[in-house]
């Protein structure tokens, strides 16, 4: 009982048990899971803190500060000095021009020392101050507003740059994802080609113990037979490969004998000409947009870059508590509070501001030099790509010509073999054909839908994200 049971196991096919993938689950899984998209999107929540950044400048700036001092030598701008004794000496000899009475003198002086003996004109060493300041920028040269337009330039750029890479992506996985069908196919092919292969055999030993035969068919047919498989073997290789290079690509980690790929190549209608091809990738090609945009951010620098040539106006007030003490038994607090306005003036600074503007301008020169060289490869890629499809249609509409044919010789050719007026090399060669055109016309297909893909790249054609499958 249990062997029959293995047995009826090892009859299901294969497929039952493997895994269907469609070209949406590919492209799905892929921007979900793709490390360069996750990397532009940081970059991007960088920008959106970036334009946060230059919109807080604007806002008012609130600081809290505590400073303490110990002066253990410091100058007394209220110290008494009377000066030299010799010029004092000179006021009281009478011998000298400007006398002057002695009583006087010493009325004066008893009555000045007097009025100060009880006053202590010497600061305590020891200072401790509490500030809390608003400070509010009334003029900042333009640069916050400009600022801010700045950082939603870049974080637009860096959108392209995610789109540019999702659509680059989206492209190198269609490709992949056609290359796979295309190997799964051709193993098919290989595969029916070792079954006539088998047949073929079969037919000729049988003529060949009918007596109808020759021995030299017989070796030539179990030649042909075992040149199939060795075929069949590298088709398989190559169908692993290419799975395993979408899965790659994808970022999937999948077996790719377990895999069952659920959509085809099918023929694809594209209707849109080179020249309005061209217009189309000047206004619509993501690479060219975001060098224009670069260049708009570059204009945007050199603006802010002259701000530095302006005044800055700011306002603010601040409230204080000091106190100044000889012992910390003896702490007394005082109110200090005032408003103010100024202005910074920027007169010289060695150049640097003129050398920064020269830096962007020249920033920006290199822009559109990359932006013209870029149109040129742009242009040249789009013209290559087209002349690849023109090739791809002529040999579609030839390999199905050709299928048509060779399916034809077989039929003539089996039927030819058996009533012995052909030989088994001739029938071999019709079912060689035959092999030969199927996989003319998958190549062709394939070529048809990477020349396609291509072309859609370079127009910024966002139907490549789409998973609808066109016939």
């Amino acid at each position: 009982m249990k062997s029959s049971i293995l047995f009826l196991l090892l009859l299901i096919p294969i497929s039952i048990f493997s895994e269907k993938l469609s070209k949406n689950d590919v492209l799905t899984y892929a921007f979900k899971h793709s490390e360069n998209l996750r990397i532009i999107e940081n970059e991007m929540a960088s920008a959106q803190s970036l334009e946060k950044e230059y919109r807080g400048k604007g806002l008012p700036t609130i600081e809290a500060s505590v400073n303490y001092k110990y002066a253990f030598n410091q100058y007394n701008p209220y110290s008494f000095d009377i000066g030299d004794a010799g010029n004092l000496s000179a006021m009281i000899d009478q011998d000298q021009p400007g006398f002057m009475n002695d009583a006087t003198i010493a009325g004066a002086l008893d009555q000045i020392l007097s009025s100060f003996s009880d006053i202590e004109l010497t600061p305590p060493p020891n200072a401790v101050a509490m500030e809390l300041s608003l400070t509010q920028p009334i003029y900042a040269q333009g640069k916050i507003s400009r600022g801010r337009k700045a950082a939603k330039m870049y974080h637009d750029n860096l959108t392209l740059k995610y789109e540019n890479t999702k659509l680059t992506l989206a492209k190198e996985i269609t490709n992949a994802y056609n290359s796979a069908i295309l190997a799964d196919q051709n193993h098919k092919v290989q595969k029916q080609a070792v079954s006539l292969a088998q047949e073929t055999h079969k037919l000729t030993k049988a003529r060949l113990e009918s007596g109808k035969g020759n021995v030299l068919d017989t070796l030539n047919s179990k030649y042909s037979l075992q040149q199939s498989k060795f075929e069949l073997r590298e088709a398989e290789k190559n169908r692993y490969m290419a799975f395993k290079k979408l899965f790659t690509l994808a970022s999937m980690d999948k077996d790719p004998d377990s895999i069952e790929l659920t959509d085809s190549l099918a023929v694809v209608e594209f209707t849109i000409s080179e020249d309005e091809a061209i217009d189309l990738m000047l206004n619509k090609n993501l690479s060219l947009k975001q060098i224009n945009n670069g260049i708009q951010l570059h204009q945007m620098q050199i603006e802010i870059a002259k701000c530095d040539f302006l005044p800055t106006v700011y306002a603010g007030a601040s409230v204080s508590k000091i106190s100044m003490f000889d012992s910390y038994d003896r702490t007394s607090w005082g109110d200090d509070q005032k408003i103010f306005i100024g202005a910074s003036i920027p007169i010289y600074s060695g150049g640097q501001k003129v050398q920064k503007v020269k830096q962007v301008s020249f920033e920006e020169q290199s822009l559109h030099e990359t932006k013209r060289k870029t149109i040129s490869q742009l242009t040249l890629a789009l013209n290559n790509y087209f002349e690849e499809l023109a090739v791809a249609r002529e040999e579609c509409i030839e390999a199905r010509h050709l299928i048509s044919l060779t399916e034809q010789g077989v039929e003539i050719s089996s039927l030819s073999y058996e009533i012995g007026q052909i030989t088994q090399n001739e029938l071999t060669q019709s079912k060689q054909h035959l092999s030969m055109s199927q996989l003319a016309y998958n190549n062709a297909v394939y070529k048809l839908n990477t020349a396609i893909a291509n072309i859609k790249m370079l127009l910024g054609d966002e139907t490549l994200l789409s998973t609808k499958v066109e016939d």
